[in-house]
């Protein structure tokens, strides 16, 4: 490789041939400079800053304008050009994970008919949860999800998710295709994870502790036992119930965080027991099989805790009072009126717990509580 340090042309005054005998050779219209003088006067120091700092300047404007430019055509690429400024705010930072954490946790997804929230469930959780490993089961969604999504429209490496169609003849085989799709999952991808998460494509993660990145807080939770001596299997995240927020029409791409931030108050706030319910993040080789959307069988000597490593009691879905200071899940139940009748129309993969305009009216008439915090979060 050619050596590209510099002749030290203050010692001795060369010329182009000098420089091309050395070895040294500049582009015809960048000749090497002359050797510098020492006898520059003070003003011309001066006039030298002067120009110095302006130029400083100039290329620092030129750098912001630059910065701005692209931020403003990412938003364009990806159809999010609608955001106000403080939309390119991000909250916290995007994580960096040692290597050793990247494929710590992997998120087992049911999806059906879900694409149009997807790509801000995928940014949302690659970015800001640090989850680099993605099974999403595709639950008969016609044409296929992955099918109608371009790279640019899911904003993340394509490579992080392993994608599985469910045909309708597979699907009659299933009684409740989203424990099946969570046991499958397990079974074949939980031998290349610490831990998965359970979750579907309305249910988004948070670290409401922002000291703590999520895997080195699950890592935490091996050492845990209870009393009798059994170590932590399952970890229990509490669920944060949004409400459509008086929102009646489907909000553009990318703004469903930004759009719901009321959600049911709790129990003690007068509110029901939805924020009650918990759904699990397991270490698969712990987990005989999922019990129901919110909890798993456990192998003897394993039992699901709170986020303090505290056992959950029977029945092991939900935990009162509810424990948000490490980590919780923003369940976004119904959005807005139009999308939740979108909902009702593709059916529900629970196959015993149909849902109607009534559970609307329950969670629409639910006392309220403010729970914007993950509007501020980007991409």
């Amino acid at each position: 490789m050619k050596d590209y340090t510099p002749v030290p042309t203050s010692s001795v005054d060369l010329n182009d041939a000098d420089l091309e005998e050395a070895g040294v050779t500049y582009p015809r219209h960048h000749r090497a400079p002359p050797a510098p003088s020492t006898t520059w006067s003070w003003a011309s120091r001066n006039r030298l800053l002067a120009l110095a700092g302006v130029l400083t300047l100039l290329v620092l404007s030129g750098a912001v304008h630059g910065v701005n430019r692209r931020r403003q055509r990412w938003e364009e690429k990806h159809a999010l050009g609608a955001l106000n400024a403080t939309a390119v705010v991000v909250k916290p930072t995007p994580l960096v994970l040692d290597k050793q954490d990247e494929g710590y946790l992997g998120i087992c997804l049911a999806v059906k008919g879900q694409t149009f929230d997807l790509p801000e469930w995928l940014r949302h959780h690659y970015y800001h949860v640090g989850v680099k490993n993605f099974y999403i089961f595709d639950d008969g969604t016609k044409p296929p999800i992955m099918d109608q999504l371009t790279d640019a429209e899911l904003g993340i490496p394509r490579g992080a998710i392993t994608y599985t169609y469910i045909t309708e003849e597979t699907r009659r085989n299933w009684r409740f295709p989203q424990l099946a799709i969570y046991n499958e999952c397990m079974q074949r991808f939980g031998r290349y994870h610490g831990w998965l998460a359970l979750l579907d494509a309305d249910e988004l993660l948070e670290m409401t502790d922002h000291t703590l990145a999520i895997q080195p807080f699950l890592r935490s939770l091996e050492s845990i036992k209870n009393e009798k001596n059994e170590s932590i299997g399952a970890l229990g995240v509490q669920w944060i119930t949004h409400n459509s927020n008086g929102v009646t029409e489907k909000p553009e791409r990318g703004l469903m965080r930004r759009s719901f931030t009321s959600c049911e108050a709790d129990p003690a706030e007068g509110g029901t027991q939805d924020n009650l319910h918990v759904k699990v993040i397991v270490r698969p080789d712990s987990v005989m099989w999922a019990n129901t959307p919110h909890d798993v069988q456990l192998h003897p000597g394993f039992y699901t805790s709170g986020e303090d490593g505290n056992e959950l009691p029977d029945p092991k879905w939900w935990q009162n009072p509810p424990r948000r200071n490490k980590i919780t899940l923003h369940h976004y139940a119904v959005k807005s009126l139009q999308e939740y009748r979108e909902k009702l129309a593709r059916g529900n993969a629970m196959a015993d717990d149909p849902k109607g305009m009534e559970f609307w009216d329950h969670v629409e008439g639910s006392p309220k509580m403010e729970c914007g915090s993950l509007a501020e979060y980007w991409p």
